[in-house]
């Protein structure tokens, strides 16, 4: 449920910066803005952004099969009560 949710919020982010590149300009991981514009939340936000559709897509399968494996171990572990 949670892979679910950052794949489709990061897949929505990443296309809307597509097709506005102010945004991914906005939000990317630069050093300078980050550090002399203050703008620490570029730190999380550029884990939202993708170079282009292939990238996107390949991170967002690679993350799926991880993050449904990994969500299933905690349900089980949950469900043992440990």
């Amino acid at each position: 449920m949670i892979t679910t949710f950052i794949v489709i919020i990061t897949s929505l982010v990443s296309v809307l910066a597509f097709r506005r590149k102010e945004l991914m300009y906005r939000f990317d991981l630069s050093p300078y803005n980050l550090v002399q514009g203050s703008q620490y939340y570029r730190i999380l936000s550029h884990a939202f952004l993708h170079t282009d559709y292939v990238h996107l897509v390949i991170n967002m399968l690679v993350l799926w099969s991880f993050g449904t494996g990994v969500e299933q171990i905690f349900e089980s572990l949950e469900q043992q009560g440990t």
